[in-house]
């Protein structure tokens, strides 16, 4: 039900108000809905609107009135059941309106009054009419006679039925059989005429379409019996070849001419689908065709009266429109060759059962007709303006592609039609409107190029945005009845709606100005590009990088060169510059056509310089000049893809941005390595994985640590990359950097040497010590820090004494060998294992207050060689006794300050061969003992796991080593939370020795289960092993090896130092070459733990046999060879071998005690070394510095080559410099300069001047100052 009680106000667009009826525009080619209304108008006999009072008004349940551009409803409900079919008919003359509500059930009438511009239903109204009502859709017509006699009629029981009110329908008669014997259910209309002064009702009917179904016409005279009608239906002309249907509509002219409007029930091309029947006033009939193979349905006929005009207007059964013809009457034979105008059209075309008013129409009220939608269910209205011509029939559209056919694309339009025999147009002026649906965007100007009529460019095209058209001038001269081809290409920049479906759009002519709408052309959802691996370079965090992204077009992504685009957007925190240069942008290695950016959105917009085919594969590459900066944040990121034929969004693969991972720096080589010399530096560094330089371009910066000096500049000539000259080099003293530019491409993770030689004028620190310098690349662009290099002061590091005797009763001849140590530390005293001459025995012997005491008993034998293992942690310590006899192995316990021994093991059968070879012993982490030696070419070992009470079998471990004896020495560490005993075995040269040896053991594995890392030892060049070696394991798991080496010649190392990192890569390093200053034998090592330094030592190969030592700061092992050395055992001319170190890192508080044997003196001597500090051995043994110390110098060799030493003692401590000068009294180096303790002390003068070149043969002078003392000499170079 549909009841209104108040008013509604609808604004109704423009037609729909008479602005001035003698201007005579067209109707609206659309017409407009009446907000508020129902459907349900069921067919055109009923007339629902009706003008009067200058107004248009619509009656359904409720009524409307049109005033000006508003349609309001008055409040007046006509109806209360939405099944009621309303039929009015007006009399202006006398301000009533009659209402008949055709029902189901019931009906009901009402009569209306007007006044004051407002309608009233009249007192005792509506009335209920029950005995007359309707089914289906066949509603009653309703008409008032000319003698004011109301009139019902409808069809039932096959009989036109009606009633009749003589009082102004507030009483009805029965129903009155007015033509009985129907072939099927009609509809009916009814109508007043008057002709030649008699007045009459006028009732037509059309059956339902049967085989024999009729149209059919009766009168009944005003004032004649009610039941008293004359049928004229054999008088109207019969359809040929078809039926009626019921579908019809009566309209009466002013001179009593009555027109019928039906439809047929079809019937092929040929047969009249809509007629109009014709009865002239003599009462003759005719039948005129207005339709064929075009039904309308539900037609209706209205007469234009002031233009003497016959509208026919309808609504096919097809299309669902709503259209009209327009005749002059008289003419109706012209009505089937009049072209039909568009009256109702919209969206969704759903137009059926029109409307139009019983009276006839002037100019003054124009034609309204409404028409329910009945998909909205809603009335729309039209108001046709009489005096229109309608325009010639629309072109015809044959065709509309669309390339891409894809959503939010840009893209071509192609259009078919055909002109009609009046459209000819002309070159130059004739235009082609094209209006596209909503959502499409038509661009503000088109080029002429873009667009071509029949393959020729347009004249000219004018577009508008706003409401979405083009008007094409033609270029050419198209002739009637032609078939056009109108191509929009995709340059002509038109963008697809955003949403899928159907659409059509609509084209117009300027000879043919009624739009046509095309067939519908689907859009579909646009298919993304498939986007592959993003590749950027670098992928660093905060870089300007190349992009380069590969994407493959789908199958209707084909791109136009110069037109079509491809959209970049960029990850959030990505930097886009504000502009791209073409050359820096390319497509499929050819430059962009043009390249568009926004900051703001991170976007770019490419324009392809050439054609790209559907399926094609794409690379789009901005290289790294593009300026392109990467997020500053690691992590993973995608960007997003899209082109103008696939304008949707792409996400790419993620791609990896990462935080820049600084190079890799090696061991950092200074020459000279002295405080405040010019030197020279090479720095060794890794590139990392995506660390490329570019030549040229790609940069690196070297930043000094704190008072090293810089030059203002240095020349490309004095630094190299790899061997070659720098490109360019910049420094920056103040914050001591200097960058340089590679002149070479440099690949990722490759190996690089940076040289600055010494003419760079790079100055060491002024103060001695370790430093670390940085290291970055443009392509890395984080600090890397260096190892530390150890910058030293000018004299030889600590100490300046040469050792003192332990004790005159030890024999320095049992002392062998270095593989072993004899001295250790605990308790806050050293302990030392030497052979007692005088008793025959071996002795521990402690050190404290300056002097060595002799303490427990350890082996009796001569013949034995001894190697202490500490086991501090549980006041304990082992000792080995090798053999050549049977072996032992002891246990000490310390307790109250004091050992005794424990437990004393034999190993029977198990011997050295030799003293010079002795056994190694070492304790596992786990407890377990290990011995280890060669034995007939067999590498072999014994483990106690209960502290040394019982032992494993004598287990071969590796056998055939090229000799049937050779050295070992033993370790412990731990790698990657793994313990490890480890063995080091050299094979004596002179007995086929070729090469060193390395096993280790996991304390978890079986006795037998040992992994062989001996490949890892390799040479430099020509050397060979020799049976000399000593090993120690730093705390951190390092492993050391320091060797004696065979058949060294020219560079290669007499003496190399093998290390092991904790990761278990392996590196060597020369200590000692053999056409250097020294080489050594009985090799030894020790660690300053305090400190982090490496000590290597061991005894000069040449007379005197002297002990020396270098170091270096633990991880700059490649600074050995160019280290100086130190005298730590000297005596005169007295021979030295048999060095022994701690097995264990030293400490500050310990410093370093070291042992030898004076060969020449039979005894063992000492010298305990501060950690850090220069502490002379001698001084704390009162014997050896009881006679007095007299002040002077001596020069030692002289002449000399390549090196000498100058020795000096001092009375008491004093202020010292001690300066080299050449011939000229030029200062060529200062080797002293410091306060230093009584003593004796040496200086060696490697013949080297401060800038660390080798100075040329002659005479030099030393000056010695001492306090207020000078001394003086000269030595001689010799090469």
């Amino acid at each position: 039900m549909s009841v209104h009680t108040s008013k509604q106000t609808v604004d109704a667009a423009s037609p729909g108000y008479l602005i001035d009826p003698s201007s005579n525009p067209p109707p609206s080619s659309t017409g407009t809905p009446i907000a508020g209304t129902g459907g349900d108008y069921d067919k055109p006999h009923q007339s629902r609107v009706f003008f009067h009072d200058g107004k248009w008004w619509e009656n359904q349940w409720k009524l409307w009135k049109l005033n000006g551009t508003t349609w309001t409803d008055q409040g007046l409900v006509i109806a209360n059941d939405r099944a009621y079919r309303p039929d009015c008919f007006v009399v202006n003359a006398s301000n009533k309106l009659y209402v008949f509500a055709s029902g189901t059930s019931s009906s009901r009438f009402l009569r209306l009054s007007y006044s004051g511009g407002a309608w009233s239903i009249d007192s005792g109204y509506p009335v209920t009419i029950s005995n007359f009502s309707h089914s289906g859709e066949n509603s009653i017509s309703f008409s008032r006679a000319n003698n004011g006699e109301l009139w019902g009629v409808r069809t039932n029981s096959l009989q036109v039925q009606g009633i009749v009110s003589t009082d102004e329908g507030q009483t009805w008669s029965n129903v009155i059989v007015i033509k009985s014997g129907l072939h099927n259910n009609a509809l009916t209309d009814c109508h007043p005429f008057t002709v030649g002064g008699t007045s009459y009702m006028g009732v037509c009917y059309s059956e339902n379409s049967t085989g024999n179904s009729i149209v059919g016409f009766l009168r009944h005279q005003d004032g004649a019996n009610s039941s008293s009608w004359t049928d004229e239906t054999g008088s109207l002309p019969s359809y040929s070849g078809t039926t009626s249907d019921d579908h019809i509509n009566m309209a009466v002219a002013n001179d009593g001419v009555v027109y019928l409007i039906t439809k047929t029930d079809g019937g092929g091309a040929t047969i009249v689908d809509n007629g109009l029947y014709k009865r002239a006033t003599n009462g003759s009939w005719q039948l005129f065709p207005v339709n064929r193979n075009n039904a309308w349905t539900r037609p209706t006929i209205s007469i234009d009266q002031s233009n003497n005009e016959l509208y026919a207007i309808g609504t096919p059964e097809g299309n669902r429109l709503g259209y009209y013809k327009k005749v002059a009457i008289g003419s109706e034979g012209d009505f089937e060759n009049t072209a039909q105008a568009t009256l109702f059209s919209g969206d969704v075309n759903a137009f059926v059962n029109l409307s139009t008013a019983q009276h006839n129409h002037t100019n003054s009220s124009g034609l309204m007709v409404t028409v329910e939608h009945d998909s909205e269910k809603q009335i729309y209205y039209n108001l046709i303006y009489f005096g229109y011509v309608p325009p010639p029939p629309p072109v015809a559209v044959n065709s509309v592609l669309v390339d891409p056919n894809t959503t939010n694309a840009v893209a071509a339009y192609t259009i078919g039609l055909t002109l009609g025999s009046t459209g000819a147009l002309t070159g130059g002026s004739g235009t082609i409107t094209v209006t596209w649906p909503d959502n499409t965007v038509v661009p503000a100007a088109i080029a002429n190029s873009a667009v071509t009529v029949n393959g020729a460019a347009a004249s000219n095209v004018a577009t508008n945005t706003a409401n979405r058209f083009a008007v094409i001038t033609v270029p050419n001269n198209l002739a009637a009845n032609a078939n056009v081809t109108l191509a929009f290409t995709a340059a002509a920049g038109i963008v697809n709606p955003a949403s899928v479906g159907d659409y059509t759009l609509q084209v117009k002519t300027s000879a043919q100005p009624s739009q046509a709408t095309s067939p519908s052309y689907n859009l579909e959802a646009p298919v993304p590009v498939v986007v592959g691996n993003i590749t950027v370079n670098p992928n660093t965090t905060s870089f300007a990088a190349s992009y380069e992204i590969p994407f493959t077009l789908g199958t209707k992504g084909a791109l136009t060169g110069g037109n079509g685009t491809i959209t970049i957007t960029w990850p959030d925190n990505t930097t886009v510059p504000a502009s791209m240069a073409t050359s820096n942008v390319t497509v499929n290695g050819v430059n962009a056509a043009a390249v568009t950016t926004n900051a703001g959105t991170r976007q770019a917009v490419v324009t392809v310089p050439g054609n790209l085919a559907a399926s094609s594969n794409v690379t789009l590459l901005f290289n790294s000049a593009a300026g392109l900066v990467n997020p500053t944040t690691a992590g993973n990121y995608t960007l997003i893809v899209q082109t103008s034929a696939q304008p949707v969004n792409a996400t790419s693969p993620s791609y990896a941005i990462e935080a820049p991972v600084p190079v890799v720096v090696g061991n950092i080589t200074v020459t000279p390595d002295s405080i405040g010399q010019t030197a020279s530096y090479s720095i060794p560094f890794t590139l990392g994985t995506n660390g490329a330089l570019a030549a040229g371009s790609g940069t690196i910066t070297v930043t000094w640590p704190i008072d090293t000096q810089i030059p203002a500049s240095i020349a490309v000539g004095n630094v190299s990359v790899n061997g070659s000259n720098a490109a360019a080099v910049v420094t920056t003293p103040a914050s001591r950097r200097a960058v340089v530019t590679v002149p070479n491409a440099l690949a990722s993770s490759s190996n690089v040497t940076l040289l600055f030689n010494s003419a760079a004028g790079i100055v060491n620190p002024t103060a001695a010590g370790g430093y670390v310098l940085n290291v970055q690349t443009s392509t890395q662009p984080i600090d890397a820090a260096s190892p530390t290099y150890d910058i030293f002061s000018e004299e030889p590091p600590p100490p300046l004494g040469t050792g003192a005797l332990v004790h005159a009763n030890t024999a320095g001849a049992r002392f062998q060998k270095s593989n072993q140590s004899k001295v250790f530390y605990h308790d806050g005293a050293w302990w030392l294992a030497a052979y007692d001459g005088s008793e025959g025995d071996w002795f521990l012997w402690k050190y404290a207050a300056g002097a060595w005491t002799r303490t427990v008993f350890l082996e009796s034998s001569s013949g034995a060689r001894l190697d202490l293992v500490p086991d501090l942690s549980n006041n304990r310590f082992f000792f080995l006794v090798s053999h050549d006899n049977d072996s032992k192995v002891g246990r000490a316990v310390y307790s109250a300050g004091a050992w005794t021994v424990q437990a004393t093991t034999t190993l029977s059968g198990i011997t050295h061969d030799s003293n010079d070879l002795p056994l190694t012993m070492a304790l596992g982490k786990n407890g377990h003992l290990w011995v280890f030696r060669i034995d007939n070419g067999a590498l072999r070992v014994l483990r106690s796991t209960d502290a040394g009470a019982t032992w494993s079998s004598d287990t071969s471990l590796k056998s055939s080593l090229g000799s049937s004896d050779g050295m070992t020495d033993c370790v412990v560490f731990s790698s990657s939370g793994v313990n490890y005993v480890g063995v080091f075995y050299s094979v004596n040269a002179t007995a086929g020795g070729v090469s060193y040896g390395f096993l280790k053991h996991d304390d978890n594995a079986a006795l037998g289960t040992w992994t062989d890392e001996s490949s890892e030892l390799t040479f430099f060049g020509n050397e060979r092993a020799d049976s000399k070696l000593s090993a120690l394991a730093a705390s951190d798991g390092t492993v050391y090896l320091l060797t004696v080496n065979a058949s060294a010649s020219g560079s290669d190392p007499s003496n190399t130092l093998y290390k092991r990192a904790s990761d278990g890569v392996w590196s060597k390093f020369k200590v000692n070459t053999a056409n250097g200053a020294q080489q050594w034998r009985s090799p030894a090592l020790a660690i300053d733990g305090s400190s982090n330094r490496l000590y290597v030592m061991g005894v000069r190969t040449s007379a005197p046999n002297q002990g020396q030592y270098k170091f270096c700061n633990i991880g700059s092992e490649a600074s050995l060879e160019a280290k100086a050395v130190t005298t730590i055992f000297a005596n005169n001319n007295d021979n030295f071998d048999h060095l022994s170190a701690p097995a264990q890192p030293f400490s500050a508080a310990s410093g370093m005690m070291l042992a030898a044997a004076n060969l020449t003196g039979g005894t063992v001597w000492y010298n305990h070394i501060s950690a850090g500090a220069a502490k002379p051995g001698a001084p704390e043994e009162p014997a050896a510095v009881a006679a007095p110390i007299v002040e002077g110098t001596s020069v030692y060799p002289n002449p000399f080559n390549p090196e000498t030493t100058i020795r000096f003692a001092l009375v008491e401590d004093k202020d010292v410099r001690l300066q080299i000068f050449d011939i000229r009294g030029a200062l060529v180096r200062t080797l002293v300069n410091r306060n230093l303790p009584r003593g004796i002390h040496e200086a060696r003068w490697n013949g080297r001047d401060r800038a660390g070149n080798f100075v040329a043969s002659g005479v030099y002078f030393y000056r010695l100052i001492v306090g207020d003392k000078v001394f003086k000499g000269s030595m001689q170079m010799i090469k």
